[in-house]
């Protein structure tokens, strides 16, 4: 069975083609420009600023300001397409323990705060009595200081902090990777706007440095 191409390597596939809609003139970019909302109409959506105007009568100067408009939305979709921008780093993670009550997350990211400590990811899951915030903060040593001076529990441990365009089948792609290289996904967490053109994954794998190898080549 042949194997699925990589996310970098479908988007090299495309480039030709695609590059080819950014240098035509005339009618033949809006025909182009109509196959390729076709193929991609979500994501030109999500990438661009809503639809793509309606074929502009070229002879009028609102139509060429309109057909210039419309390659300016398409050009910014594929740039996305055609580079993936998987970006893939080991972070420290902080698993921080809170009594399961109002204002306990409230009181932790005040003390981050006024440290000037930014939280990049956070993530809770709670039980009867307490919570397990789990967060990645930029500067991990300083805040888990804070937070012992403070009497807070918390634990540090690595994970993956991946950075990726914002499309179907990205998380699908990473899973399927790790799960040929028997690596176990112990738990994460994500999120994206709607039109955000990356999204942020915070992945806790069974053993990092076999995941980094395993997704290298994304």
């Amino acid at each position: 069975m042949p194997t699925r191409p990589s996310l970098r390597s479908r988007s090299q596939n495309l480039k030709q083609s695609l590059v080819c809609t950014l240098i035509g003139q005339g009618e033949s970019v809006l025909c182009e420009t109509e196959g390729v909302e076709r193929l991609f109409g979500s994501r030109l959506l999500a990438h661009g600023d809503g639809e793509l105007p309606d074929r502009p009568q070229l002879s009028h100067p609102a139509g060429r300001q309109n057909l210039f408009d419309c390659q300016h939305k398409l050009a910014r979709a594929l740039l996305s397409i055609m580079n993936p921008q998987v970006q893939i780093e080991t972070a420290t993670q902080l698993a921080v323990f809170l009594g399961n009550r109002p204002g306990a997350l409230a009181r932790v990211c005040a003390e981050l705060a006024a440290a000037e400590i930014n939280i990049h990811a956070l993530a809770t899951s709670d039980t009867i009595d307490h919570a397990v915030v789990r967060m990645v903060v930029s500067d991990p040593t300083k805040a888990l200081m804070i937070l012992g001076e403070r009497g807070v529990l918390a634990l540090e441990n690595d994970v993956l902090m991946i950075e990726s365009n914002n499309e179907p089948g990205t998380l699908a792609t990473i899973a399927e990777r790790l799960a040929k290289a028997s690596i176990n996904i112990e738990y994460a967490y994500l999120a994206s706007t709607t039109k955000s053109p990356t999204g942020l994954m915070i992945l806790r794998p069974s053993n990092v440095e076999k995941a980094l190898r395993a997704l290298h080549d994304l």
